[in-house]
């Protein structure tokens, strides 16, 4: 196949290995190639590191820059991916146009985009109109749509159980240092520590405790994607995983305060005198 550069984001093809085809490729007619990995298992059968070597296609000679990973498609397996640019000046047969790739920006615009596309080439290539096929497998789209329906509706309900069972016991867990420490706090409260004090004190432990888990689920994640890495043979957007981080973080952050502001607000309203006598 002859392609440009955002063909890889366009039909989302990763890479096991290396990289992909970009525009500096295209603009300067390198003699590169992607490859599946059939070919390379077909052409490197002792386990030998393809990228960087040489191969010939059709008489010409071409370096493997990239091995594909993980694809839905598994043709693209056994395929070798050239610059377009190189696919037409170099092979006749290739130098022809057959199909574009579109990638719509979600789900809900693919039908009002099929239509729009139709109306474009019928506008710009009247003559080819009998030969032209405008392909969006919409009962494909419709069942990824109820699929992705009913994980996003398992994963949210999970969320919620887990954000629900987690600040409860989060809570319990500070209510109970709350009262196993009602001495301590009258004693604090003796000698002058404010309510204000008191409050950050437990708030602060219960953001300490919410930030713990969420660091653990952090690692864990990472640990994960990382072995799921090395299964799927592809390449994570590592960009959604630090956004995942961060929110994670945050996330944490706010379970703490929201948890916790009842037994640090019950601990600083503590009466000196009677958490003295508290037994």
């Amino acid at each position: 196949m002859g392609v440009e550069e955002n063909f890889f984001d366009t039909i989302h093809i990763p890479m096991a290995r290396g990289r992909r085809i970009d525009s500096d490729d295209v603009a300067w007619f390198s003699s590169v190639c992607v490859v599946g990995d059939e070919i390379v298992r077909t052409l490197f059968p002792d386990d030998e590191d393809p990228l960087g070597k040489k191969i010939f296609i059709g008489g010409h000679l071409f370096r493997i820059v990239g091995i594909i990973g993980g694809v839905e498609d598994p043709s693209f397996l056994n395929t070798i991916i050239i610059p377009i640019s190189v696919a037409r000046s170099r092979f006749a047969d290739m130098y022809d146009v057959r199909n574009i790739y579109v990638r719509a920006i979600n789900w809900d615009a693919v039908s009002q985009l099929h239509k729009d596309l139709y109306k474009l080439l019928m506008a710009n290539q009247p003559g080819y109109a009998e030969s032209m096929d405008v392909r969006s497998f919409p009962e494909r789209i419709k069942t990824i749509q109820h699929a992705v329906l009913l994980v996003k509706v398992f994963l949210y309900s999970s969320l919620i159980v887990t954000v629900i069972l987690g600040g409860i016991g989060i809570m319990n867990v500070m209510l109970s240092a709350v009262r196993e420490r009602t001495k301590e706090i009258g004693l604090r409260k003796s000698v002058g520590a404010t309510e204000k004090m008191i409050l950050s004190q437990f708030l602060f432990e219960s953001i300490s405790i919410s930030l713990a888990g969420a660091l653990l689920g952090i690692l864990l994640g990472f640990v994960s994607v990382q072995i799921l890495k090395g299964v799927f043979q592809t390449s994570p957007a590592y960009g959604v995983f630090a956004l995942s981080v961060l929110g994670g973080v945050l996330f944490g952050v706010m379970l703490g305060i929201a948890s916790g502001i009842l037994p640090a607000v019950k601990a600083s309203r503590l009466d000196p005198a009677e958490s003295m006598r508290f037994e």
